[in-house]
């Protein structure tokens, strides 16, 4: 069984080349990092480890 991806910010996930990308890997994937904004309101799924917001305050949800 293929290792599940999620975003992260050291690699990305998803990132297969063109016509490499299989049933449960895609491509296209990018690394999240401080040069990504994201707009009021939005709402990001994830297995997240650590937050740590540049500024401002969030909501965050954490369960199974």
């Amino acid at each position: 069984m293929p290792a599940l991806e999620y975003v992260g910010t050291d690699t990305a996930a998803h990132d297969l080349s063109v016509t490499s990308e299989t049933s449960s890997s895609g491509g296209g994937g990018v690394v999240v990092d401080v040069s990504n904004t994201f707009p009021k309101g939005v709402t990001i799924y994830g297995r997240w480890t650590k937050i740590n917001p540049a500024s401002g305050l969030i909501l965050a949800y954490i369960g199974d």
